[in-house]
């Protein structure tokens, strides 16, 4: 705003010199000719139609700020192309967010044509920096080997470092990995609870699992079982947190939903789940510690206990199911 007061206030001076002339601090400006003055006046008149876009484009041109502010507004409207843009001028900058965001964009080619190589340039110059989101998508980078030679150990640094800011997706990443090892996870219980109360679906998930693989060794541990009344409150706080995620279209969620209910009798709501768990997801929401085997072998033992009416019912209600994110996603973030 104030950039355009002044574009216009100089083009006002410039009209009244060239208008009626100028007389004033001891200085006098005599009227010039009319075919001066009409060119002159119809540059003055470009200048003011001008002066708020010349304003905007100067602020915006060299504030990372303002183009990052930019770049996921496009984003979150769905102009990729626009968001792609702005977030690269913004890391050209040195911006750590936006040289995440943009670098995701390169890795899953949202709106520009994928470059693992510039993609992981990007990341590694933002999780340098210290943006979390970042170090844990280098972690996942070096836990896959994708673009980069696997190593667990660089992958753990990497996650660890990002798990220690509070990241949900670094902290879902060691829990995916210590129950895969099936070493302890009573350390991340705190980490995944806080992720998912603040509403990501893969903690959501994972939360459930981990405090259901718990209950499990508590059941059948040297101690004996715990009370009845322990069990099902347990057993409530798992159906709780897996229904959250399922609801957000999480895989891992959907699939201990479907699970409960089989094992309580509720064949049909089982398949609806299971059903939907089997099908494709996008990527923020597909971190199984469960295999699509393990999904698509418990949907048929399901299935076999239905009618093909039944069957057929479930399967149009699962096709008809639409997720509800409890919040905005950007790249799993």
């Amino acid at each position: 705003m104030e950039k355009t007061l002044l574009w216009t206030g100089i083009a006002c001076v410039i009209a009244a010199i060239v208008g009626g002339g100028f007389k004033g601090l001891g200085i006098e400006i005599p009227i010039v000719s009319s075919r001066v003055r009409q060119g002159a006046l119809a540059i003055i008149g470009a200048i003011l139609c001008l002066s708020s876009g010349a304003s905007a484009f100067l602020e915006n041109r060299g504030d990372p700020n303002a183009l990052l502010a930019s770049g996921l507004a496009a984003y979150d409207r769905g102009d990729l192309v626009r968001a792609y843009a702005d977030l690269r001028r913004a890391a050209a900058l040195g911006e750590p967010q936006a040289e995440y965001h943009a670098g995701e964009m390169l890795y899953h080619g949202e709106g520009v044509v994928s470059d693992l190589t510039e993609s992981l340039r990007l990341l590694r110059h933002s999780a340098e920096a210290g943006y979390a989101p970042a170090e844990a998508s280098i972690g996942g980078a070096y836990m896959d080997g994708s673009g980069v030679p696997e190593d667990t150990v660089e992958a753990r640094r990497w996650l660890k470092r990002a798990s220690d800011q509070g990241d949900p997706n670094a902290i879902v990443r060691l829990a995916v990995g210590a129950f895969s090892r099936n070493q302890r996870l009573d350390d991340l219980v705190e980490p995944l609870r806080e992720a998912a109360t603040a509403g990501h679906a893969a903690a959501q998930s994972m939360l459930a699992l981990t405090l259901f693989k718990r209950l499990a060794k508590r059941v059948h541990g040297a101690s004996g079982p715990p009370p009845t009344s322990a069990r099902a409150a347990a057993l409530l706080e798992v159906g709780d947190w897996a229904a959250r995620a399922a609801r957000q279209g999480d895989r891992q969620g959907q699939y201990l939903v479907g699970m409960m209910s089989a094992a309580a009798g509720g064949d049909s709501i089982a398949y609806v789940w299971l059903y939907r768990a089997a099908q494709p997801h996008a990527p923020q929401m597909n971190w199984p510690a469960v295999t699509l085997d393990s999904i698509e072998s418990l949907q048929d033992r399901v299935a076999a206990r239905l009618s093909a009416s039944q069957v057929m019912a479930a399967q149009q209600a699962a096709r008809a199911w639409t997720a509800t994110p409890e919040r905005p996603y950007r790249h799993g973030h």
